[in-house]
């Protein structure tokens, strides 16, 4: 997520660091469903030690946990922009886990698998409805979608996403909804590896993630997979690369004993949030409240200057990689450390 959230310039970028335009899917478009499954598999694990039962005292849990996400979230957009609180973005990454995550721990504490796999199927057949019955002639469309109508009536238009060039917030209210289903399939995942056979778990997940990425492509002729609506098929595409990603994982890792290249990416989960925080004030700060005069006598970023000095070396294009590249360096290292002295921020 470092990796494709701060290139030099979004202008200059190799093509899997970009979002699709809209329909479609490139592998940077995996990136967040991911985070949203990887929450629900750390779900099976916490939840573990009360049982698996919504206790009042892990609902209260929950409840603080998603309010303190939401909380940091709203921060982090209005880190920078102190004065333009009427145009404040209510939404956003952080708010969209929150809220997913609430909605899918009550989900798998409060209901039996079989509730859950129904309300699962619920949420994404009447999502697709929602947005086909009241989407007008476009419903899947920028400009008409529900989604971005159901965002402005309650959110206001100024408090939305504005880049593409109108109100529409791809981590809207309404589209976080199906992002629910992401979690509890990444749940489901990890505790069927809790109580199943290594082969066993494996071969299930293999045909699981299997039959939602064949499902999900068939699905896109009458459901665009698009992640800025978050449709019901691009849940169950990224969900099923999600089940056979962690299959493959487990092979390597366990299987094959390549211990390596996990040793450096356990570093960055040892404090994810924490990581994505510090990255998003970092880049706030180098691009919006440090300045430099330049030769024009207007202004540049710290941000713009650097990529601009990497710029003569490398080329536009390659600037813009090594950019993103020392970011994800310099958090790691940040991650490093706090590992190393096992100081551990919990949220």
């Amino acid at each position: 997520m470092i990796l494709v959230n701060t290139p030099g310039s979004w202008v200059h970028i190799y093509w899997p660091l970009a979002h699709a335009d809209w329909h479609g899917s490139t592998p940077t478009d995996l990136i967040f469903p991911f985070f949203l499954f990887i929450v629900g598999a750390a779900m099976a694990f916490s939840f573990s030690k009360h049982g698996y039962e919504l206790s009042r005292t892990l609902s209260i849990t929950i409840a603080r946990r998603a309010v303190i996400l939401f909380a940091l979230g709203l921060f982090l957009n209005w880190f920078g922009y102190w004065n333009d609180i009427g145009g404040l973005r209510i939404m956003g990454v952080l708010q969209r886990i929150a809220l997913a995550y609430a909605l899918a721990a009550y989900l798998v504490l409060g209901l039996s698998y079989s509730q859950r796999f129904a309300a699962c199927v619920a949420l994404l057949l009447g999502y697709w409805s929602l947005l086909v019955l009241f989407g007008g002639a476009d419903p899947f469309g920028l400009e008409h979608n529900i989604v971005r109508r159901f965002d402005v009536a309650v959110l206001g238009a100024s408090h939305l996403w504005q880049g593409k060039g109108i109100a529409f917030d791809p981590e809207g209210l309404l589209s976080t909804l199906p992002a629910a289903v992401n979690v509890v399939v990444g749940f489901e995942a990890a505790r069927l590896i809790r109580e199943s056979s290594q082969s066993s778990a494996n071969r299930r997940l293999l045909i699981g993630g299997a039959s939602m990425l064949v499902i999900s492509l068939l699905w896109n002729t009458l459901i665009p997979i698009n992640k800025s609506l978050w449709t019901s098929s691009y849940v169950l595409y990224s969900s099923g690369i999600s089940l056979l990603l962690l299959v493959s994982l487990i092979w390597l890792v366990d299987r094959r004993a390549m211990t390596w290249f996990a040793r450096s990416l356990q570093i960055y989960g040892y404090i994810p949030i924490v990581v994505y925080a510090l990255s998003w004030l970092l880049t706030r700060t180098t691009a919006v409240l440090i300045t430099f005069p330049d030769a024009a006598g207007t202004s540049i970023s710290a941000y713009d200057w650097f990529f601009l000095e990497l710029q003569g070396p490398f080329g536009a294009v390659n600037a813009s990689l090594v950019f993103a590249l020392l970011h994800v360096l310099l958090f790691w290292l940040v991650a490093w450390y706090l590992y190393r002295h096992r100081i551990v921020i919990k949220i």
